[in-house]
């Protein structure tokens, strides 16, 4: 087995908008059935106070779902949909209605200033961001895999599939020549963190579970160069408050790195013996890790992540928890593998509908 399942375990890091006071906060999760004969929508985003885990809304979708940040002025959730009918949806906050819907493949999701940047079956796409309308969409050599945007410049790259090269897109959308990588002819880059100083890590496995190597690729110059003191980890994200800190995981658990460059330019990685636990979501103080079991299949039960607990990042006691799953003789068995994806604070006292399921069909 890959690292997804361990990194869903793990440290969930996904970046969030930062809390304000006199807030509701609130938490979004990813609930999906794989189960078709269930007779339910596979796909749900589930709505809780981020506190005191009361549940303050549902919202049902055709298709597998996940609510990766909340609308610039804080009160609306983008929701990103795949299967039979992919798009993104606009919901608001206040009603649980469904503001806008656009049918376009989101292979990928990210708030870029004043639009969104997606990836399709076959490159960058730039939405709007009431995900009304494409702007506009920059063709990759190849399908694209990951999606990399760089707030500094406001360049976007793109992993590919089949190849070892990087699709790029200039600020404006416009295409602009692959940058190599040295990544080899029988690897697969994995995995792609963004470092300061233009500074791309990426990461390519040899089998199911590893090794793991991982190579710097300056996207100024196009220079490169491995990161040995990281063979065998698979890095997972910068800190949100510190980019000079990386997390990765190994087998052995959870690693942190201190980063800074040489006089070369390329980063160097100085572990972290005594480095503080990292809360999951920016502006949220608490770490979740996920809760494994097993979900419903037709062909029947398979390893996923039925819960997650909310620790202290202090002391890393439980603070508290959600199992939406029943204890069997062979474990947890539930019906929808569940993840918090968004931790944000909503301004409005009474900010959320009642529980609703928006319109599928799509808005033009």
């Amino acid at each position: 087995m890959r690292w997804q399942l361990a990194a869903t375990l793990g440290i969930l890091g996904i970046v969030a908008s930062g809390a304000e006071r006199n807030t509701r906060h609130f938490l979004a999760v990813s609930a999906t059935s794989y189960n078709p004969t269930a007779g339910e929508p596979p796909g749900r985003i589930l709505l809780y106070d981020r506190d005191t885990l009361r549940p303050l809304g549902r919202l049902d979708y055709p298709g597998a779902a996940s609510a990766p940040a909340t609308t610039p002025d804080g009160t609306g959730l983008f929701v990103v949909l795949s299967g039979d009918q992919p798009g993104i949806a606009v919901v608001d906050l206040a009603t649980l209605a469904t503001r806008s819907f656009l049918p376009t493949p989101a292979g990928s999701f990210t708030l870029a200033d004043d639009r969104i940047l997606v990836l399709t079956g076959t490159g960058i796409a730039a939405i709007d961001p009431a995900a009304t309308r494409v702007l506009k969409t920059v063709a990759c050599p190849a399908p694209p895999q990951h999606l990399i945007y760089n707030g500094v410049n406001g360049a976007a790259f793109a992993t590919m599939l089949g190849r070892q090269d990087l699709c790029v897109a200039t600020p404006d959308l416009d295409p602009a020549d692959p940058i190599p990588t040295p990544v080899g002819p029988h690897q697969i880059i994995d995995t792609a963190v963004l470092l300061d100083n233009n500074i791309l890590l990426v990461t390519t496995y040899a089998g199911p579970v590893g090794p793991y190597v991982s190579y710097a690729v300056d996207l100024v110059n196009g220079r490169s160069a491995a990161a040995p003191a990281l063979d065998a980890v698979y890095p997972s994200f910068v800190a949100h408050d510190d980019p000079t800190l990386l997390y990765g995981l190994a087998p052995d658990g959870a690693r942190i790195y201190k980063v800074t460059f040489g006089p070369d330019g390329f980063p160097v990685f100085t572990p972290q013996v005594h480095a503080a636990p990292l809360p999951s979501f920016a502006g949220d103080p608490y770490i979740y890790t996920g809760v494994g079991g097993s979900c419903s299949t037709p062909e029947g039960p398979v390893t996923c992540i039925v819960g997650f607990r909310i620790l202290d990042p202090s002391t890393l006691a439980v603070r508290n928890s959600l199992v939406l799953a029943q204890q069997t003789s062979f474990g947890l068995f539930g019906a929808r593998s569940i993840s918090p994806t968004l931790s944000a604070p909503y301004p409005l006292v009474n900010a959320f509908g009642s529980t609703a399921s928006p319109p599928r069909r799509s808005r033009k």
